[in-house]
């Protein structure tokens, strides 16, 4: 059962990582002004946090290295995953908001509930119901000024979104006895190989050119770094739904830069619908809290 104290670690786990996750946005579309595409992105900033977190790990769980055939597997799975979830999300950054990207990314969480109830059999209430009325009149709201141009990369963020709830829900079910570190570390490591295959498959650069391109790439590599052995720990102690609830905190950080930072346009009306789908994804998460396997 999830105690107190593995309450509080997940959810100061789970904040660091929506903290850190909910800088990307804006450095990403910092990175485009800078005239970098997308390749230039993916490939070195993921082969540099795989390294980073090889040395964690090779200090801090030398006498843990050897996972299963199972785990393997399912630390495989989620670095293909984790892949094709960054690479819809940058995509779709490149035509529109930030603010905008991350409001339906986050739709994720209600996804997270609906999907434990049709495949793992977990009650909805009324309240989720609620929830997810509420979450999608709030999307609604917070992107009813966008023009048609944009409908391909409103369609990859909530393409994002279903591989961020399917991320979830497998590292909750599959993984919950796998050591998380090195489960990062090869999630990690197979994502930089399907992002390098990928560059050289399409072409295009695979290197940033200079000192401020390369530390935007640095920063965007510390993400993954911090981000995603945090998110990992913060689940496994909480579960999927709670963790995804707690992770609402993610588009807070991610609007509130993109307009301070970027100073992206936001009306009191998408103002509105972001406080709404904020709220839904916290009321449909409310009464299930999944207990530690």
């Amino acid at each position: 059962m999830v105690t107190k104290s593995s309450r509080l670690r997940g959810t100061v786990l789970l904040l660091i990582s929506a903290t850190v996750f909910g800088l990307m946005p804006v450095l990403t579309k910092l990175a485009y002004d800078r005239g970098m595409s997308v390749t230039q992105l993916l490939p070195v900033r993921f082969l540099l946090a795989a390294a980073g977190l090889a040395i964690v790990v090779g200090i801090l769980e030398r006498g843990r290295l050897r996972l299963t055939r199972e785990q393997f597997t399912g630390a495989v799975a989620l670095g293909v995953l984790f892949a094709l979830q960054t690479g819809a999300f940058l995509v779709a950054l490149q035509t529109i908001r930030a603010s905008v990207a991350v409001l339906l990314l986050f739709t994720f969480p209600m996804m997270v509930a609906v999907a434990g109830w049709v495949f793992l059999g977990r009650p909805v209430v009324a309240r989720t119901v609620l929830a997810l009325g509420l979450g999608f009149f709030g999307l609604f709201l917070a992107v009813g000024q966008l023009t048609a141009g944009s409908w391909t990369g409103m369609a990859l963020a909530l393409a994002s979104a279903v591989l961020n709830a399917a991320y979830f829900l497998f590292a909750e079910n599959e993984l919950n006895t796998a050591p998380t570190l090195v489960v990062c570390v090869i999630g990690l490591m197979v994502t930089a190989i399907v992002y390098t295959v990928g560059v050289l498959v399409i072409g295009g650069k695979a290197v940033p050119d200079g000192s401020t391109e390369w530390a935007i790439v640095v920063a965007l590599a510390c993400v993954p770094l911090i981000g995603l052995p945090t998110l990992l720990i913060g689940v496994l102690e909480l579960g999927a739904v709670s963790g995804a609830a707690i992770s609402a905190w993610e588009p807070v950080v991610s609007i509130a830069a993109a307009v301070g930072v970027l100073s992206e346009p936001f009306s009191p009306v998408q103002v509105c619908g972001a406080v709404l789908v904020v709220a839904a994804v916290v009321l449909a998460q409310l009464e299930a809290p999944a207990p530690r396997m």
